[in-house]
């Protein structure tokens, strides 16, 4: 029997997906008091290319912080699958030693 993924199984992954590629794991800017840095019009400043989820219609896809969708919409289970390949791809990339 497989365990369950759960939503914090997957905010890991992608919290180490972020720090693994460079990038903010918190999807939008702050000043140093934590304050949103905000736009003239008052809209929250994005920190373009962290990794985030985006659950929508029972499925739940990863994003990044500007529109790009990386992986497809999916269930939490295949998104997980997924996401896991794309780490490994990652590390390979990076030199890291890729576990099995």
């Amino acid at each position: 029997m497989t365990e369950r993924i759960t939503k914090d199984d997957l905010r890991g992954s992608v919290a180490y997906l972020n720090k693994l590629t460079g990038n903010s794991t918190y999807p939008w800017k702050t000043d140093d008091e934590g304050e949103h840095l905000r736009t003239d019009l008052g809209y929250m400043i994005p920190n373009d290319g962290t990794f985030v989820l985006d659950w929508a219609n029972g499925g739940v896809s990863l994003c990044t912080m500007g529109g790009r969708t990386v992986l497809h919409r999916g269930t939490k289970r295949d998104l997980y699958n997924r996401l896991r390949a794309f780490i490994s791809g990652v590390e390979a990339g990076i030199g890291l030693e890729v576990k099995s």
